[in-house]
């Protein structure tokens, strides 16, 4: 992770993450046409990494598909950290139509989105908003989203790996909010199991990087993640490791695919490092229990 940094800060796992996809796309694992404008310096990553990332970018896509098919184009889509994320392009290119997509993130990110996203290929922006908002102040993350038109309509809220570096109390508040909304899904990818050899050096590498891993001791399991949406007010809820995220996501025909792309050289040690990454899904209809089938 430690190949973009420009400000020894979270606002660096941005191009960390970005250079991830471009590398997974690159090799073959998904189309991203909009990838290729974020990302100037490219570095290919391990088939691990780009197996990683393939399956953490499918469940996000398809857990917003989901809630398109349930509600249709009146709804609304919150990404929180939207980081060089191509999602709303993408999406769109294949007929999911949003009333209004929040992009939201911090003002480094947010200054280099918005003049990557001039370029015609993004046009039109009509119902694509991006600014800055402070998700460590849930307060202040309400006052700017209304002032960007956000509503009590049918919304998902989308942490493609944002609020671990938020302290837990603030998230747990903005979940509080989601989960009191009249209809709502919310997506949420992190890191768990800090305590055992891995998550350690895990830990201490982001603290290395200027980006801590603020909620990882409050929720450290499968299970914490799954009671903490549940005390935020959804009735369904749903938390696995990126294992049975991988088996539940990845269709047999597509799955082999992927497998003959590149060697993952030690399936245990695959298996083992992907135990400590957690998918949680929460929603007011209990169908977004199925978002990754």
């Amino acid at each position: 992770m430690s190949s973009f940094r420009e400000l020894g800060s979270v606002e660096d796992t941005a191009m960390d993450a970005a250079n991830a996809k471009y590398s997974a796309v690159s090799r073959g694992y998904y189309v991203d046409k909009f990838i290729d404008y974020f990302v100037p310096d490219r570095i290919r990553q391990l088939p691990p990494m780009n197996l990683g990332y393939y399956v953490r970018t499918l469940s996000m896509y398809k857990a917003i598909e989901k809630f398109h098919q349930l509600h249709g184009d009146n709804i609304q889509v919150v990404i929180l950290g939207c980081g060089y994320d191509t999602l709303f392009w993408r999406l769109r290119e294949n007929g999911v139509c949003v009333k209004k997509w929040f992009d939201i993130d911090m003002p480094h990110v947010v200054s280099k989105k918005k003049e990557i996203v001039k370029n015609d290929v993004f046009q039109p922006l009509d119902n694509y908003c991006l600014f800055v908002c402070d998700l460590s102040n849930p307060e202040n993350f309400k006052a700017v989203m209304s002032q960007h038109g956000f509503e009590d309509i049918p919304t998902i809220f989308v942490d493609e790996c944002t609020l671990i570096y938020v302290e837990p109390k603030s998230v747990d508040e903005i979940i509080y909010f989601a989960g009191h909304l009249t209809s709502s899904a919310f997506i949420s990818y992190g890191m768990i199991k800090p305590d055992d050899n891995f998550g350690k050096l895990m830990v201490k590498n982001f603290q290395s990087f200027g980006a801590p891993l603020k909620g990882i001791f409050n929720y450290p399991s499968i299970q914490s993640h799954k009671q903490r949406f549940q005390n935020g007010g959804f009735a369904n809820v749903i938390s696995m490791d990126l294992n049975e995220t991988m088996r539940t996501v990845i269709i047999r025909a597509e799955y082999q695919r992927i497998m003959r792309i590149e060697m993952q050289d030690d399936p245990e040690e695959l298996s083992f490092v992907l135990a400590h990454y957690v998918l949680a899904i929460a929603g007011s209809d209990s169908e977004m229990l199925n978002a990754l089938k």
